[in-house]
């Protein structure tokens, strides 16, 4: 959870246009060979925290409807 924002801001700060919070600063030049790095990164987390939210919540409904031993119940 903290792997999205960050990349999210590496990405930003490669990015051709300027950040306006930043101001006039361009930082995609210093940082020219680091955008697809971000982007890849950026994307494959987002892709890693929806299969884990999918797996958790597949293991919710197994305990609850598979093993039936009232986790959830214990849980709220």
């Amino acid at each position: 959870m903290v792997g999205i924002p960050l990349t999210g801001l590496g990405y930003a700060f490669t990015d051709e246009r300027r950040l306006p919070l930043i101001g006039r600063v361009d930082f995609s030049e210093l940082f020219e060979d680091a955008k697809d790095f971000f982007e890849v990164a950026h994307i494959g987390s987002h892709v890693l925290f929806f299969l884990f939210f999918a797996l958790h919540v597949g293991l919710i409904l197994k305990h609850q409807l598979v093993d039936r031993d009232r986790l959830l119940n214990r849980m709220l």
